[in-house]
């Protein structure tokens, strides 16, 4: 992905979340998500150019701890369960109180690991690209391991459905 392009796609993301009624062209936004290698070069540059602010260090260290090893749209989908929560009226209205909800997202529960500056870069620009609204699966709301021996019983309820599927997690939004 080019610089360009993601600068792109943050710019028309803002805009469109920002200024009612504007909807950028179709074609426009759907280059610019074809055109998105989710590669970890990429996310430096966006943790490089845009310095994640205070409010996104608690979605960042979830990231690591939850997602850290996972292709880069896995992670950009991980973060997107966090922020999707928060908006919507079946979970807490905060981000930092979805995070630390018990029982959701575990890696919050322990220490920190020691996390390489490649790590960190690349967990911090999943954050801002989860954070400016790009969702590789849709909105969704739960996700869980695949290598799971058992499955959570709220994946066989008949109110959600599988979104998609990255690298190790299967990622559930509501269905209907």
């Amino acid at each position: 992905m080019t610089y360009r392009a993601a600068i792109l796609g943050i710019f028309l993301s803002f805009v469109t979340t920002l200024v009612p009624g504007f909807s950028a062209p179709a074609a426009t936004m759907d280059d610019v998500l074809r055109d998105v290698q989710w590669r970890t070069d990429t996310s430096a540059m966006l943790a490089s150019v845009f310095a994640p602010p205070p409010a996104l260090k608690p979605l960042v260290f979830m990231l690591l701890q939850e997602a850290n090893g996972e292709p880069y749209d896995g992670m950009v989908a991980v973060a997107g369960v966090a922020l999707d929560r928060a908006e919507h009226g079946q979970w807490p209205n905060s981000l930092d109180e979805v995070l630390y909800q018990p029982r959701q997202f575990t890696g919050m529960q322990f220490d920190p690991k020691a996390y390489t500056p490649s790590q960190i870069d690349k967990a911090q620009g999943a954050a801002l690209l989860a954070r400016v609204g790009l969702r590789p699966c849709g909105p969704v709301y739960w996700y869980h391991a695949t290598w799971m021996a058992t499955y959570p019983t709220w994946a066989a309820s008949p109110k959600v459905k599988i979104s998609c599927i990255i690298g190790d997690h299967i990622f559930y939004s509501f269905r209907g």
